[in-house]
C-alpha cells in the first residue's frame, strides 16, 4: 500500500476539483480526505500507477497544478509527517 499526498495550489472550488478528477479515472484511492488544499489519499496500486494519475490530474485544467508526495514508509498531510511502520522509538544512548 501507498500513501499519495497530493497538494495543489490556488484552488477556490477544491471539492469540486478533485470529484472531477476521480470521477475521470477508472482506479480511485482507496481512502481520500481533504483539508482546504490539502489532501491525504491511500492507494493499493503501484507507484508508476499513482504517477499516471498525478500526470492526469494536472491535464484537468490548465491552472491547477498538482504535485505527489508517494512514499510506502510516511505521508505529509498538513505539515505533519505520519510513519507508517514500527512506532516511534526513543534512544536511550545519545
Amino acid at each position: 500500500m501507498h500513501n499519495f499526498s497530493l497538494l495543489h495550489l490556488y484552488t477556490p472550488t477544491v471539492s469540486t476539483v478533485e470529484t472531477e478528477i476521480l470521477n475521470k479515472n477508472t482506479e480511485k484511492p482507496l481512502v481520500c480526505k481533504g483539508y482546504i488544499d490539502d489532501v491525504f489519499s491511500l492507494w493499493n496500486m503501484s507507484i508508476e500507477d499513482i504517477t499516471g494519475f498525478n500526470e492526469q490530474a494536472n491535464r484537468h485544467h490548465p491552472t491547477n497544478k498538482f504535485t505527489a508526495k508517494i512514499s510506502d514508509k510516511e505521508t505529509i498531510f498538513l505539515d505533519s509527517c505520519v510513519y507508517n511502520g514500527r512506532r516511534l522509538e526513543r534512544d536511550l544512548n545519545p
